[in-house]
């Protein structure tokens, strides 16, 4: 949601925009319709003019799988609002405040040898997984977890 809006509401904006200059379009669609929204560079300047006024991003994971031969399902979302992760980092984004604090706490960890482990591998498949998304949630990331079996 962007401002009370639904990815509908503000795709039809967008267009609203860019037929408001000419009924004729030509060119790419998407690249059309992502030039009617603010740049992420602006994103401080609009936030403090009351441009934008409020930012959430949300994130979800379903993973389905097999333990023991019973089959599972494993869920984790998560959704960040701008007004609390100001709280935690001043002036960062909602996305940038989600993207930013699972690299950071990592880095910390590898720093202080928390982490065994060496190469490319996906944060879940550390042996200490757990440990990595409980120093997240100290940052106020809120992870909701859920497993169906």
């Amino acid at each position: 949601m962007l401002n009370n809006l639904d990815l509908e509401d503000i795709l039809l904006e967008a267009m609203r925009k860019i037929l408001n200059k000419s009924p004729l379009v030509k060119g790419n669609l998407i690249e059309i319709l992502a030039s009617s929204f603010e740049k992420s560079d602006k994103f401080l300047k609009y936030y403090k003019n009351k441009k934008i006024k409020k930012d959430v991003i949300s994130c979800l994971v379903e993973i389905e799988g097999k333990n023991k031969n019973k089959k599972i399902k494993y869920k984790v979302s998560s959704t960040v609002d701008l007004e609390e992760n100001f709280k935690v980092v001043p002036l960062s984004t909602a996305s940038s405040f989600m993207v930013s604090i699972v690299p950071s706490v990592l880095t910390n960890m590898i720093l202080h040898n928390q982490i065994a482990e060496k190469g490319v591998i996906a944060p879940a498949a550390l042996s200490n997984a757990s440990d990595i998304i409980d120093e997240c949630k100290r940052y106020e990331i809120n992870f909701n977890e859920s497993y169906h079996r």
